[in-house]
């Protein structure tokens, strides 16, 4: 069952680049990425940035995560606060 997790795969990196799109644009209107949790007009926007938050730090904490070091680079590139 390789190629359904390849697919799987795939989906999520293609929901991530989704987000980051998102996220560019909602820095555009905005001027920052500091996305409420709950963002009504994106509650799916809010709930990923806090996300990617928590995978920061448990990268930091040398624990498991799904965040890669060139997804954080690409998340700074938009001025991200990892706090």
């Amino acid at each position: 069952n390789e190629k359904s997790s390849v697919d799987r795969r795939i989906d999520y990196d293609s929901v991530w680049q989704g987000r980051f799109h998102q996220l560019s644009e909602y820095k555009l209107k905005n001027g920052n990425c500091l996305v409420p949790s709950r963002y009504a007009p994106n509650p799916a926007l809010g709930h990923w940035v806090m996300t990617q938050r928590r995978q920061f730090h448990l990268l930091k904490n040398e624990k498991t995560t799904s965040l890669t070091v060139g997804r954080i680079r690409e998340l700074g590139t938009l001025g991200v606060s990892w706090v």
